[in-house]
């Protein structure tokens, strides 16, 4: 989609650190997942400059409540001409800045 857009510059952020540690690490063909790695790594590879970055959920709100709409909708792609009304005030969130703190967890308590 970002490549039929024109577009040069990407970054891929995923909120699963194990996807994005298997993509920049496993060269093994007996990777169970070994095809679709490469498949990813030649994306990635593509003439343009891609980078994909690990980041917490909390900061990829947007790609959080699609995955959530995604559960009840048919297979396959699905393009928005707009964002759905279900994410729309993450997404007006992030355009306009807004930030979220992450929580972390208690580690003891007094």
């Amino acid at each position: 989609m970002a490549w039929n857009a024109g577009c040069s510059d990407i970054i891929v952020e995923s909120d699963a650190l194990s996807t994005v540690q298997i993509i920049a690490k496993v060269n093994n063909y007996s990777h169970p997942l070994f095809s679709l790695i490469q498949s990813c790594k030649k994306l990635i590879n593509s003439e343009w400059n891609c980078c994909v970055n690990h980041v917490f959920r909390e900061a990829n709100k947007l790609a959080d409540g699609l995955a959530h709409l995604g559960k009840n909708i048919e297979p396959g792609i699905l393009f928005f001409e707009e964002p759905p009304p279900a994410v729309y005030s993450v997404f007006d969130g992030d355009f306009r800045g807004l930030t979220c703190l992450r929580s972390s967890p208690v580690l003891f308590s007094c």
